[in-house]
């Protein structure tokens, strides 16, 4: 009964989320806006342009059914978040039973996810939604006791993470590692059930490899070379040595704070063509800008081996940092508790412990975000995690006579804030954030949806593409200048593309210094919208 309320709650506030346009009507990032374009070159039959190594394929897959419903793009992704929430709600619980814990407990954490759940599909994020979903089913079958008795759970564990990779590449790493890992140590933990293991392991590395090669192929093809994706090389180039590192103490910048301010090809190199012949910026595939940017190793050289150092250390610190900040005040606490409880004293029994299996999770899953920048949306599994390891270690704690009722509930009200809380509040300040920036100004530019051809900016790369989404403009965008680019070379770069139009961002008192040569140019939009003007450079005044 309680985790029935648990999800009638949750789907109540989600349909009135999802009901109520103004709350989901400007709430999508530059991802989103590349996933939904993928999704409409499926429904167009434009197969060869929808493989991308950039953006794993299931968020699209799963949009095709509801955009051919005729459904407005974002509220497509509403409700394939709202789905996704459901099923991640449902994977907890299911998860749960494979942490020792009161059946008050377990409807209590059942509760306590229902505004971390809400959390993740604030922010709007479903392609990480699908991977926390995919991994948590995945955890429940390969962390179950009865694991090497039943030859569905490396089946399924297999078909999961096929799921999780179509999400997000990262995933395949982690599978393979993880997977035969666990399997490795399950033939110690269960001596006497070896073959089954053994079977269950090949399974599923089987099954995985079916769903998983055929995509792999036609990204292989695709590409010219050997590929499972393209965001880690991206990624990984952004991060280099050469880029521009911000001001300050290296701890102050870690992780995904370091990341976006390092420079990126859109940012910072100019102008680029959209990724293909149906692409409407570079975005929609950004493995076209991986060779812009310059390949590094660690192995080069002692300096590219410091600074690879440098990052783990300071990227440690921030996912020590997202699982105090973003997830619960009492994560480190609870982990070092769990460690106590369920992997202490480290002996010959310690691989018999099904804790040491969950906290393999928490140790294997951010290595390659560590390497590379953690988010915290990378990492909401580690959240579910640690909150059924919080529950657990209450269900241990309660077992002594310390603990009567009064101080019991204490400790669980004090348990479920420290998770529900921040949850709560960043849903509230969540609700259409773009709204303020978004709402008039693509009703201002809607009377220019019918222009064709191509266009450039002068400025904010990602906030032109969401603005040409919500206003429904099809201009082909060139992406923005480099910064205190001279007249001269952006006149030779706007001839050099064949821009048709060029887009001026600027505030009151400075579009004097904005428009340079531009005035010889008719500017279209008359002063009707509000902190832009767009100058056809195709007519002179």
């Amino acid at each position: 009964m309680g985790f029935t309320l648990s999800l009638l709650i949750y789907a109540v506030i989600q349909v009135i989320v999802v009901t109520y346009k103004e709350f989901y009507e400007y709430e999508v990032t530059t991802n989103t806006v590349s996933y939904i374009q993928i999704a409409q070159k499926y429904l167009n039959g434009d197969f060869r342009n929808a493989v991308n190594g950039a953006f794993g394929p299931l968020e699209s897959w799963l949009l095709v059914p509801l955009l051919k419903l005729g459904l407005a793009p974002v509220l497509s992704v509403s409700i394939l978040n709202f789905s996704a929430g459901v099923l991640l709600l449902i994977g907890i619980r299911s998860l749960s039973y494979r942490f020792e814990m009161s059946e008050s407990l377990r409807n209590i954490v059942s509760f306590t996810a229902v505004p971390i759940v809400l959390q993740f599909t604030s922010m709007d994020h479903v392609a990480d939604l699908l991977v926390t979903c995919a991994l948590v089913y995945y955890l429940t079958f390969i962390l179950s006791k009865d694991y090497p008795d039943r030859m569905y759970n490396g089946a399924l564990s297999g078909a999961i993470c096929a799921a999780g990779y179509f999400s997000k590449s990262y995933i395949l790493p982690f599978f393979i590692l993880h997977f035969v890992l666990s399997n490795f140590f399950y033939c110690f933990r269960f001596r006497d059930k070896r073959k089954n293991i053994l079977r269950n392991a090949l399974l599923g590395l089987v099954v995985f490899s079916l769903f998983t090669v055929p995509w792999i192929i036609a990204l292989s093809d695709k590409y010219d070379k050997i590929t499972v994706g393209n965001s880690g090389e991206y990624n990984y180039r952004v991060i280099g040595p050469e880029a521009k590192e911000p001001e300050g103490d290296w701890w102050a910048w870690s992780g995904w704070h370091l990341y976006t301010r390092m420079g990126q090809p859109v940012y910072d190199q100019g102008f680029f063509p959209p990724s293909n012949g149906t692409a409407l910026n570079s975005w929609e595939d950004f493995s076209y800008l991986v060779p812009f940017m310059k390949a590094w190793s660690p192995f080069e050289s002692i300096d590219n081996f410091k600074h690879q150092i440098k990052l783990v250390l300071r990227n440690t610190f921030y996912t020590v940092g997202i699982l105090e900040g973003s997830f619960s005040l009492l994560s480190s606490a609870i982990i070092i508790g769990y460690i106590l409880i369920n992997v202490l004293p480290f002996n010959n029994q310690l691989l018999h412990k099904s804790g040491f299996y969950t906290l393999m999770v928490l140790v294997i899953y951010p290595i390659g975000y560590i390497l590379l920048h953690p988010h915290e949306r990378y990492l909401w599994v580690l959240c579910i995690m640690v909150l059924l390891m919080g529950a657990q270690l209450l269900h241990f704690l309660f077992q002594g006579d310390f603990f009567n009722k009064t101080r019991k509930n204490v400790l669980i009200l004090f348990f479920v804030l420290s998770f529900a809380a921040l949850p709560f509040k960043n849903v509230i300040g969540a609700t259409n954030h773009d709204r303020a920036m978004y709402g008039s100004l693509s009703r201002q530019m809607m009377e220019f949806n019918k222009l064709q051809g191509s266009i450039a900016s002068n400025d904010n790369f990602s906030e032109t593409i969401k603005l040409f989404f919500y206003a429904d403009v099809k201009l082909r965008y060139y992406g923005q200048a480099k910064k205190d680019i001279s007249d001269h070379e952006l006149t030779n770069e706007l001839k050099k593309y064949d821009i048709d139009y060029y887009l001026v961002w600027y505030k009151d008192g400075d579009i004097n210094n904005q428009a340079g040569f531009l005035s010889a140019y008719k500017e279209i939009t008359n002063g009707s919208v509000t902190g832009l003007k767009i100058y056809s450079l195709k007519d002179s005044n």
